[in-house]
């Protein structure tokens, strides 16, 4: 384990190589754990989680976990007080929840540059405030306050982005009618006129997502509906909308809205 940054407000550090640690909790620190080359074992609250690099987990303070990663794997740790995120409750407890997945590349290129910016500067006031703000916009992005929503897990909805490009409004038509099967990106490039990887490129710059996550959100917001408006079972809600396996279906689940299946309908049921 290497420590990079630390301050009053967050600690960022990170682990490679084999590295492992042993079950522990934060008495008042959040922390998010990303995977950004090879897999991550995380335990969290006596379940285990196989991560990939751009699939992340949240530990709030209180929460007992562990991970280990392998020999040529790396995991970047962020904990964080909640004041560094506190703007609309002071002095009130917060709970967040990853809003999405990360970008493996994106936190590795921050990661570094932070621990360059402030090696050294550790006693530069200004200089650490700097490093507070970029830190705080970023989780700001990867995280989002459960508060700011009447229904919980309700925050991951797939919104129609606007383009004026008719080919890919074409694309985004053809996944909203057949998410619920298998799509392919050769079929989605055809449609859009374009060769894969630029079609791939030009997706996420519309939507910041890719195909396949896109495709998965709409799946989940499907299933979130039946959850709440009828008595699917969950099994069935999952190879109706395209999962290959309902443990696919419930991990999916509880990664983007933050609760598994059961919980959700509990709490949202109509």
């Amino acid at each position: 384990m290497e420590i990079n940054l630390l301050t009053d407000t967050f600690e960022l550090w990170k682990g490679k190589n084999g590295f492992a640690n042993t079950p522990h909790e934060h008495a008042d620190w959040y922390q998010v754990t990303l995977p950004v080359q090879g897999t991550c074992d995380l335990l969290q609250n006596r379940q285990t989680y196989l991560l990939q690099p751009g699939e992340g987990l949240l530990q709030h303070p209180g929460t007992e976990h562990s991970f280990q990663v392998g020999a040529l794997a790396a995991v970047i740790v962020i904990k964080f007080r909640g004041s560094l995120l506190n703007h609309k409750s002071l002095g009130g407890s917060q709970e967040y929840r990853l809003a999405r997945n990360f970008n493996p590349e994106e936190i590795t290129e921050l990661f570094r540059n932070w621990s360059y910016e402030l090696l050294g500067n550790e006693t530069d006031a200004l200089m650490v405030q700097q490093m507070e703000f970029q830190v705080q916009l970023y989780l700001e992005r990867l995280l989002q306050d459960d508060g700011e929503s009447d229904r919980p897990g309700l925050h991951n909805s797939v919104s129609r982005p606007y383009t004026s490009d008719p080919h890919m409004i074409r694309v985004i038509d053809y996944l909203h009618t057949c998410y619920r099967t298998a799509v392919d990106i050769e079929s989605m490039a055809a449609i859009a006129l374009q060769s894969r990887y630029h079609f791939i490129r030009s997706f996420k710059q519309l939507t910041q997502l890719t195909p396949y996550q896109y495709v998965l959100r709409l799946r989940i917001d499907e299933a979130g509906k039946r959850l709440r408006l009828s008595e699917e079972s969950v099994t069935d809600i999952s190879f109706s909308l395209g999962f290959s396996s309902v443990t696919q279906f419930y991990r999916t689940f509880l990664r983007l809205k933050g609760m598994t299946p059961a919980q959700y309908r509990k709490l949202t049921k109509i």
